[in-house]
């Protein structure tokens, strides 16, 4: 079982550095030993960068904002942070109509309630 969750890691480490225009990738056999033992369904990023010896240069390909969105899944990354950044816009401002909506409800009810009481006495 052990090879087994080897080869399932290193696609899954193959399939996260492919997203990203990382040259060269070194790996520490080691920790990948490590990790096959406990046969994870999915392993988190981080579980996959520790794998990494290599780290800072291709945190630094990851993280770099121009080449971010490169690569063959580069559209639809750009693509889902668009789609995210939208989302987040209309959600937000139907929060704050909403919000606006409540202040303007609870002035009228506050006003009804002072005309029943002025009305009553």
């Amino acid at each position: 079982m052990r090879w087994g969750g080897l080869t399932y890691l290193m696609q899954q480490i193959e399939r996260l550095i492919g997203q990203y225009p990382i040259s060269i990738c070194y790996l520490n056999a080691a920790r990948m030993l490590e990790l096959a033992d406990l046969e994870y369904d999915k392993y988190s990023i981080e579980d996959l960068l520790s794998c990494v010896t290599n780290l800072e240069i291709v945190l630094e390909a990851m993280k770099n904002p121009r080449q971010m969105f490169k690569g063959p899944n580069g559209p639809v990354l750009a693509t889902i942070k668009i789609q995210t950044a939208w989302r987040r816009h209309k959600a937000f401002s139907a929060f704050s109509q909403l919000k606006h909506l409540m202040i303007k409800a609870t002035l009228i009810q506050r006003k009804y309630r002072l005309y029943q009481l002025k009305k009553s006495t």
